[in-house]
């Protein structure tokens, strides 16, 4: 990180390196979440060569990692409160509590035991489902919609900005969402009904791998966006110690 000392006329006269650590020095190359995306999917595809039993058990519903991706998620949704992102007020922090929460709750599919059905399909509220948990399952999905749109409205513009300047965050938050894009579609593709046991072993394992980058993302834009503000405290203080002395 550069920390510009302020002359005796307050303009910056002389650059000088802080300390560095070495993970954030890591994350803060712009493209560091595209560089950890890339490995864990060679990851999957060189799992792909897995036995097909042994990759169907890894990969299946409420499998290893599944269930590694949940409690990541888990871990995640607590720890926003205690790792408490800097410049961050209470109602962003709430709403990634439920966001990743709720993303992990998925993954070990704790909606549909809840309501009995999946309560993001139209079709759940048409069908026998209690009118109770037809209620319980559209305050779940209206709170979800609430803390989506607060997130997006917040940060979608400064998204948009970082990602034309090539900010660490921005990128690392796009590639989440194309990660995430990536992840459906592989989920929703029909390769897993095919006969081979090879070719259902390699979409779920490639399946389950991309889910897994997701929390990894995460935990990277936490890293970028903590570094950054410290980044913006120590000029902001260089700054005003040189006005001082001018």
């Amino acid at each position: 990180m550069l920390i510009r000392a302020g002359s005796r006329n307050g303009f910056p006269s002389k650059a000088m390196r802080a300390p560095s650590r070495p993970i954030p020095q890591v994350a803060q190359s712009p493209w560091a979440s595209v560089q950890l995306a890339t490995v864990v999917f060679a990851f999957s595809i060189v799992a792909c060569t897995l036995p097909a039993d042994l990759g169907i058990a890894l990969a299946t519903e409420n499998g290893p990692v599944e269930t590694l991706q949940a409690l990541l998620l888990f871990a995640l949704a607590a720890g926003v409160w205690f790792f408490r992102l800097r410049g961050e007020d209470a109602l962003t922090t709430c709403s990634l509590t439920i966001l990743l929460f709720a993303m992990g709750a998925r993954e070990l599919e704790w909606h549909k035991a809840w309501t009995g059905g999946n309560m993001l399909k139209p079709r759940f509220y048409l069908g026998p489902a209690t009118p109770g948990a037809k209620l319980l399952a559209a305050t779940v999905v209206l709170l979800l919609a609430i803390a989506a749109i607060y997130l997006l409205q917040r940060y979608l513009r400064g998204m948009w900005v970082g990602l034309r300047q090539r900010q660490p965050l921005a990128i690392t938050a796009a590639t989440f969402f194309v990660v995430l894009v990536l992840s459906r579609i592989v989920d929703k593709s029909h390769f897993g009904d095919a006969p081979d046991p090879s070719i259902v072993a390699a979409r779920l394992i490639i399946e389950e791998m991309l889910e897994l980058v997701l929390p990894l993302l995460v935990l990277l834009g936490a890293f970028q966006h903590n570094e950054a503000c410290a980044e913006l405290a120590v000029t902001r203080s260089v700054r005003e110690a040189g006005a001082a002395n001018g």
